[in-house]
Parts: C-alpha cells; structure tokens; sequence
C-alpha cells in the first residue's frame, strides 16, 4: 500500500509504503517521530515499485533534508492536485497558494 500523509506542522508530504504492518501503525509511528500533526491524505494500492515511480515523478518538489527524509516532499501544485484526485472530500492547499479539491484549482478566497 501507498500511502500520502500530510504533515500539518511543517506542512510537508510524505509519500511512503508500508507491506507488512498497516497504515495506521505506520501514522503512528512517524507521529511519535515527528511530534506532529500527521494526517493521512490518500492511499493507493501499489508496491514499493509504485512508491519509487511517484518519488520521481515528483522529484521536483523533494524535500531532501538528509538521506532518512528523502520521501518528504513540499506541498506543490502538481503533487496536490494528484493527491486531491485520488480522494474527493480532500482539500488542500499548496505552497502557492491556490486551493485543491477533487483535482481542480481554485483560487483562495474565491
């Protein structure tokens, strides 16, 4: 399983892949971790093949802090509005400011 988390302090994403324990043991675990906020975005069926096939398709918006958080990435036009697709009643708002919902944009405040 894929899965997309929000990370609502730092206002980051991380996309990752769990196999053997499940999604919400995985959110708890980066909970405990990060002290933060941690919200789970989506989930899609997938491998770590999936995993690594989304990590380059945005490259462009890695946050490469150190080796350990290579799979947070910045909260971009592209990867929102991705994300905002795969789960309906999600919205979101990206570093730019323009506001994601059911893969549309929408300018804040309109």
């Amino acid at each position: 399983m894929v899965y997309f988390l929000q990370d609502m302090r730092q206002n980051r994403i991380k996309i990752g892949y769990v196999d053997v324990m499940s999604v919400e043991d995985r959110v708890h675990q980066i909970r405990l971790n990060n002290k933060g906020l941690i919200r789970v975005l989506a989930t899609i069926e997938g491998k770590r093949e999936r995993e690594r096939e989304l990590h380059q398709r945005f490259q462009d918006s890695r946050l490469v802090i150190n080796v350990k958080m290579g799979d947070w990435f910045r909260m971009s036009d592209d990867l929102c509005c991705f994300i905002s697709s795969l789960n309906p009643k999600l919205q979101l708002l990206s570093d730019s400011g323009m506001r994601w919902k059911a893969g549309e944009c929408v300018r804040v405040g309109l």
